[in-house]
């Protein structure tokens, strides 16, 4: 092969343009649906085009199912992936007293028990299916808000889901999340990584459901890696949000619930061989209705998708 060819195959693949994880392509997502059910609306083009099309991770968050309602889910999704030959990405986002900061997207119906049925029934339901798993967006950046023994209980639960994939689910790529840029210093998300069970984790995810531009968040992802180095001689993957991150955050203090002008970013890539992105928050999808801390600008409860959100997101207003 001609040398120049080759260097540019192997840079091409660091600059995410070749090597991308083919991730699959929802067609029940919440946009794809109301694009299929709005077909006349002159929003459905744009929608389908910029954001129903576009491979995106799939939240799993109803901790109430019986084990054969997700068991059917699952095995269903991981039927789909192989008809596409796509590789699925899940949010797993069940943990006892989840957003006690924010609210919007609380959920007070979980304890230690079901939690961890619940893991162990994912666990052994995806078996050795290769995919990823997005490990509960924001438990560790705002566990501030939780007494003593739920911050353990936490830290427990989670050590608990990182081992049952790695025993039961050998071929999941597990990312703890690891909040955003403007949470917690690196040092102290890099402790709360250690304290998770980072170890024997794939590696950390930053952004999710924010707005914050790729490159500084990739800075601080690479100084939380150099804490978990010098903490614990860990070196970790990076996964980074980029689905509403294409105009940054707007500055403004807590504006997290449905900013406005913010847009769509980049599309899944792999940047390094050790960095990636990919879409994890469904843009359109609502942060809530409410919170005690953020404006949410009229948008509907968390997880509805709205056209509105969507254009906004596609248009960068």
């Amino acid at each position: 092969m001609n040398n120049k060819i080759l260097l540019f195959l192997i840079s091409s693949c660091y600059m995410g343009d070749i090597m991308a994880t083919n991730y699959f392509v929802d067609p029940q997502s919440s946009s794809a649906l109301w694009v299929e059910k709005n077909k006349s609306d002159p929003r459905a083009e744009p929608i389908n085009k910029n954001i129903a099309s576009v491979p995106t991770a799939i939240w799993l968050s109803s901790i109430q199912e019986s084990e054969f309602e997700l068991t059917q889910k699952i095995t269903n999704y991981i039927a789909q992936a192989e008809k596409q030959k796509t590789e699925l990405m899940f949010v797993v986002y069940g943990l006892p007293n989840r957003d006690c900061s924010g609210q919007a997207s609380a959920d007070n119906s979980a304890d230690q028990q079901k939690y961890k049925t619940w893991i162990d029934t994912l666990a052994n339901t995806i078996s050795d299916t290769k995919m990823t798993i997005i490990l509960e967006p924001d438990a560790l950046a705002d566990i501030s808000c939780l007494t003593e023994a739920q911050r353990s209980e936490r830290i427990n639960l989670i050590n608990y889901a990182v081992s049952k994939f790695k025993t039961k689910s050998p071929n999941v790529y597990v990312y703890l999340d690891a909040g955003n840029m403007k949470w917690v210093t690196a040092k102290e998300m890099a402790q709360s990584l250690i304290s998770a069970g980072i170890k024997d984790a794939y590696g950390f995810s930053l952004n999710i459901s924010n707005y914050h531009a790729t490159d500084p968040t990739l800075k601080y992802g690479n100084d939380i890696n150099q804490y978990l180095t010098e903490l614990a001689n860990v070196q970790s993957n990076i996964m980074i949000d980029t689905s509403r991150n294409g105009n940054g955050a707007s500055g403004l203090p807590n504006d997290w619930c449905n900013s406005t002008g913010r847009k769509i970013g980049d599309r899944p890539k792999d940047i390094s061989a050790t960095v990636k992105t990919a879409w994890i928050k469904p843009p359109g999808e609502s942060d809530g209705d409410f919170s005690p801390s953020a404006d949410c600008h009229g948008g509907p409860k968390a997880g509805v998708f709205s056209p509105e959100l969507a254009m906004k997101l596609i248009e960068g207003k």
